[in-house]
C-alpha cells in the first residue's frame, strides 16, 4: 500500500528542488561566464550554492566562476570586482590557471582577495598567449551565504584586444573604397566580421564603401568582440598636364610633343603619326592636322589631360611652265597651295640676274602672268625664288630654288 509523504518533508524537498533550479550558470567551473575586454559584466550570484574546490583565501559560499582569455601576444591581466552586498557582507575572488580546463588537481592560485566589500582588483602576471583563466567569486555574511551583484572588468596587455584596418581609399578611377581587417590581437580564431553590426561574415574584407566613416567588428572564437573605427577618404587629384602652344609643320615634317607634368606615366591619343604614344615627349608627323590629347596618370589612377594641335600646311606645287597666249587656259604660273603661305615673297629673274616680278602674298589675282611692269616678256626660261616665311614648328618652311618657262 503506497503511503503520501509527509506535508512537511514534501515541502522541504519542492523547496530544495526550487533552489537548485535557480542556481545560475556559472556556479560551477563548466558554466563559467566569459568576461570580455572592454566589457563590464554584471551578475548576481544569488542562490548560487557552495563550490567543492577550496583554498585557504575564499570560502565555498555562493560560488560563481568567470573566465577569461588573453590575446595571442600575452603579458599581464588586472580582474577588477566590485560588488554591492548586504551590509556585513564578505566577498572573496581567486584568479587561477588550469593547466587541463575545469579539473581542480590542475588549479594554480595565481592571486587572491580573501575577504573585503566594495572594489578590490587581482593581477596576474606574464600570462600565456591565447589561455583561458578562470576568477571564483564567493560571499557569505558570518559564515552564510550572502548573495551579492558583482561587476567585473579586466585591463591589461594580456587582454587588450586589437586590430588594423588596412585601407584602400577611393581614386579618381575607383570611386569606392576597401578595407581588409588584419594583425589581429584577440582571443583565438576562428574570427568573424561585420559591417555596421550586420550580418557576421569569415572574410576579412569589405568592399564597395562609401567615403566616409565605417566600424567594423571582429568577433573570436568565444564571442569576444573588437571594434575598429575607420575612414575611407577620396584621394585629392592634384595632378596637371600642359600639352603646350599648338605646332605647325609642312606636309612630311614632324615636331616634337612634350607633356608637362606631374604623373608618373603619360599616353597620347589618337596614336597614328607618333612614334610612340606611351612617352611624355613623342615626335609627332602626322599627315593632316590633328589634335592630341595626352594623359597622366598617378599611383591610384586618378588622371589629368590637356589637348594639342599639330596643324599641318600642305607643301607647295610648283609648276616649272606656263603659257601666257591668251587663250584662258594655263594663261598665268599657279602655284598650288601657296594660298595657305600669305606672307610668301616671291622673286623672279631673267637669265641675266634682273628682277623682273616680285610679290608678297601671292593672290589668285596677281599670279604672275610672264609680264614685267605691263610688258610682255619673251618666251624664254627664268630664275625663282620662293620664300614662303611660315612660321612652322619644324623648321622646313625652306626657300625654294628653280625654274619657270615662259612657253608661246
Amino acid at each position: 500500500m503506497k503511503r503520501p509523504l509527509p506535508l512537511l518533508l514534501f515541502f522541504v524537498f519542492s523547496l530544495f528542488s526550487l533552489v537548485l533550479a535557480a542556481q545560475p550558470a556559472n556556479n560551477e567551473c563548466s558554466g563559467a561566464q566569459q568576461v570580455c575586454f572592454g566589457e563590464s559584466h554584471s551578475a548576481s550570484n544569488s542562490n548560487a550554492g557552495a563550490d567543492s574546490w577550496t583554498s585557504a583565501c575564499h570560502s565555498t559560499n555562493n560560488t560563481t566562476w568567470y573566465k577569461f582569455t588573453t590575446n595571442q601576444k600575452g603579458g599581464n591581466a588586472s580582474v577588477k570586482v566590485n560588488s554591492v552586498c548586504d551590509a556585513g557582507t564578505q566577498v572573496s575572488g581567486t584568479l587561477i590557471s588550469s593547466a587541463s580546463g575545469c579539473n581542480p588537481s590542475n588549479y594554480t592560485e595565481l592571486d587572491c582577495n580573501s575577504g573585503s566589500q566594495g572594489t578590490f582588483s587581482l593581477s596576474g602576471t606574464s600570462l600565456n598567449p591565447h589561455t583561458t583563466y578562470y576568477l571564483i567569486i564567493n560571499s557569505e555574511n558570518a559564515g552564510l551565504p550572502s548573495a551579492c551583484t558583482i561587476e567585473i572588468s579586466i585591463s591589461g596587455d594580456a587582454v587588450t584586444y586589437s586590430a588594423e584596418a588596412d585601407i584602400e581609399d577611393a581614386t579618381c578611377f575607383q570611386k569606392k573604397g576597401a578595407v581588409k581587417i588584419d594583425s589581429i590581437n584577440m582571443g583565438p580564431g576562428p574570427y568573424t566580421y561585420s559591417m555596421l553590426e550586420g550580418t557576421p561574415q569569415n572574410s576579412n574584407s569589405f568592399s564597395e564603401l562609401n567615403v566616409g566613416n565605417h566600424t567594423v567588428s571582429v568577433t573570436d572564437a568565444f564571442g569576444c568582440k573588437q571594434k575598429e573605427e575607420f575612414y575611407v577618404q577620396e584621394l585629392n587629384n592634384t595632378l596637371f598636364v600642359n600639352a603646350g602652344e599648338d605646332k605647325t609643320i609642312i606636309q612630311g615634317g614632324s615636331v616634337q610633343l612634350f607633356a608637362d607634368g606631374n604623373g608618373i606615366f603619360y599616353l597620347w591619343n589618337p596614336p597614328s603619326g607618333l612614334n610612340s604614344f606611351e612617352t611624355q615627349s613623342p615626335i609627332a608627323s602626322p599627315g593632316g592636322t590633328t589634335t592630341y590629347t595626352t594623359y597622366t596618370y598617378s599611383d591610384e589612377l586618378c588622371n589629368a589631360q590637356d589637348k594639342v594641335t599639330v596643324f599641318v600646311l600642305p607643301r607647295i606645287v610648283i609648276p616649272n611652265a606656263f603659257t601666257p597666249n591668251g587663250d584662258g587656259v594655263n594663261d598665268v604660273w599657279q602655284i598650288h597651295f601657296i594660298n595657305y603661305y600669305p606672307d610668301c615673297v616671291i622673286d623672279i629673274y631673267n637669265r641675266w640676274g634682273q628682277k623682273v616680278f616680285r610679290s608678297k602674298g601671292y593672290e589668285q589675282n596677281e599670279e604672275w602672268d610672264g609680264s614685267s611692269l605691263g610688258v610682255e616678256l619673251p618666251a624664254s626660261t627664268y630664275f625663282y625664288t620662293i620664300d614662303l616665311n611660315a612660321k612652322t614648328d619644324d623648321k622646313s618652311a625652306e626657300i625654294f630654288r628653280g625654274s619657270i618657262t615662259i612657253i608661246k
